[in-house]
């Protein structure tokens, strides 16, 4: 019983994570715009995914080192959760609560690796691989996606997904942070998503839809990593700005 609770509670948050996501790409429009996409330029897609990720398994099964400090904070809690979550489920989200309050780095964003940890093994090297797989790849989706948006929203009227799905890859800052340890991915998307949304927000009116997702948004980053509220300050400010000139 506690097995399949925590395999319920593991598909669950990835469910409402992805959930939260394609509401909102689909709140901004983004269907009709990825229809204009070609066949030949999703294959490019999903052929640089591929690569990127052989990459990445190459580049850690270079590493010949003990890793400790920064490069487990996201690790240790999801190795450690692939074992107790499925044997005390309950314990192991009491737990999850407890570091919210109580740890700059909490369990919160590692919940969302433990169901691939656990399938696939809960190594240094095989969860990055994998968190590579089922988030990082995805997360230079969804900011291609939404700097496409952008580009649209200034005038630009192609469609260009590969393109713009490889530039945050050849981004040091991007790929080398994340090979360190620093899974972060999800905080990716969630950035580039609120960005959308505010692009397209209206003040002239209450829109509680695009409202309520950008306030889960903002509350979902500032849990996942307590550091960006610097980012989410200036993401406040931004909206506060653009409501000057709109008003």
């Amino acid at each position: 019983m506690n097995f399949i609770s925590g395999l319920l509670i593991s598909i669950l948050v990835i469910v409402l994570f992805y959930g939260y996501v394609a509401v909102c790409l689909k709140l901004s429009g983004v269907g009709e715009m990825l229809k204009e996409v070609s066949r030949t330029e999703w294959c490019l897609l999903l052929l640089f995914f591929v690569v990127s990720t052989v990459f990445a398994a190459y580049e850690i099964g270079r590493d010949r080192y003990i890793y400790y400090w920064d490069s487990t904070i996201h690790w240790r809690p999801a190795a450690e959760m692939t074992k107790i979550l499925f044997s005390d489920p309950l314990g192991t989200l009491k737990r999850v609560w407890h570091t919210i309050g109580v740890s700059d780095y909490n369990w919160v964003m590692p919940m969302l690796y433990v169901l691939p940890a656990k399938v696939f093994g809960n190594s240094f090297g095989t969860m990055l691989v994998t968190v590579h797989i089922f988030y990082m790849c995805p997360a230079f989706f969804v900011l291609s996606v939404c700097a496409n948006k952008f580009l649209k929203m200034a005038g630009y009227e192609k469609t260009r997904i590969f393109i713009y799905a490889v530039l945050p890859f050849c981004m040091p800052l991007v790929e080398y942070v994340f090979l360190q340890g620093f899974f972060d991915p999800p905080v990716l998307m969630l950035s580039a998503l609120l960005l959308v949304l505010a692009g397209e927000f209206s003040y002239s009116r209450m829109d509680w839809r695009r409202s309520t997702l950008m306030a889960v948004g903002i509350l979902m980053i500032v849990i996942f990593r307590r550091h960006w509220a610097y980012w989410v300050v200036g993401y406040i400010f931004f909206l506060a700005v653009g409501m000057l000139f709109q008003l």
